[in-house]
């Protein structure tokens, strides 16, 4: 039981100090030795997933041990009753492929612990996976440990995702279908978006569709409604009251980055069809800038 105590107050102790990214290895006991095994720092994307995290153990003369269960989870800090801490949202927070938030895994004949693969959270942030040897989980682990603190390994996760906001606004377009293109806008009124796409119709002409909607700022793609306006002739012959809006489908914008980004439309007229389209930025707004 006090050996116990002393590894979670230690493990406690370490968690509360994470407060960023940095990737680190500590080796406390001199009976067991942990060392990172391929990449330690990563940095994410929307999408992207990583294979995994991997370790390997051995003893004081180094040579491996197989049999030990390493626990790989997301170092989520606590905060001590006395200390004032900013942490991060659990949303910044990824898990493995199978939903969970933490695994363990046993090392193989080369003392060598994979994990299974890992998606990052749905937010910016850094955080750290840790990898360490948990006397409980088993037998084997309390007797290499022999009393004292486990040595860990710690992965550094820096998620870096273009959300939509006001610098998203400018004018888009396909540099291999150039002569057609977007002019979006992701507005401060009830983060409204704005996407107008100048482009032809089926049959040849100009055809002006028109997409609105409300645009998440925590996502980095938004559904918009999209209509054809028609009906109304030019200045000084135009009345509002000619105008008629036909409902046309609805277009989908998705963005990797500020300058990089795709369209998925699903039309309901007849000729426009559906498709995906790749889209590069062409303008840019005064004023505003992309996070880095």
């Amino acid at each position: 039981m006090m050996n116990f105590l002393r590894t979670f107050l230690f493990a406690l102790l370490a968690i509360c100090l994470a407060e960023n990214s940095l990737a680190t290895v500590f080796n406390p006991n001199p009976n067991v030795t942990m060392s990172l095994v391929g990449e330690q720092n990563f940095t994410l994307q929307r999408g992207v997933q990583l294979q995994g995290f991997a370790v390997r153990v051995t003893d004081s003369r180094g040579l491996p041990i197989p049999g030990v269960t390493i626990d790989f989870g997301n170092r989520i800090p606590l905060c001590p009753p006395i200390q004032t801490c900013n942490f991060p949202p659990s949303t910044v927070y990824g898990r493995f492929v199978d939903g969970q938030s933490f695994q363990t895994v046993i090392t193989d004949a080369d003392g060598i612990a994979r994990s299974m693969a890992y998606v990052g959270g749905t937010v910016n942030g850094t955080y750290q996976v840790l990898a360490w040897i948990f006397g409980l989980r088993s037998q084997k682990n309390r007797a290499i440990l022999g009393g004292q603190n486990s040595p860990e390994v710690t992965f550094g996760i820096s998620q870096s995702y273009t959300l939509l906001d006001g610098y998203m606004s400018g004018n888009w377009y396909d540099p291999a279908r150039s002569g057609q293109g977007f002019m979006l806008e992701f507005t401060d009124q009830n983060n409204t978006a704005l996407a107008t796409w100048f482009v032809f119709g089926p049959d040849g002409g100009q055809s002006w569709v028109y997409a609105q909607g409300t645009y998440d700022p925590t996502k980095t793609t938004v559904t918009l409604s999209a209509v054809i306006p028609s009906g109304a002739k030019f200045p000084p012959f135009f009345r509002s009251t000619d105008v008629q809006s036909t409902p046309w489908g609805l277009i989908t914008l998705s963005f990797t980055d500020c300058n990089n980004g795709t369209v998925v439309w699903n039309s309901t007229v007849p000729g426009y069809g559906a498709g995906v389209m790749f889209i590069t930025r062409l303008t840019s707004i005064r004023g505003t800038k992309c996070p880095t």
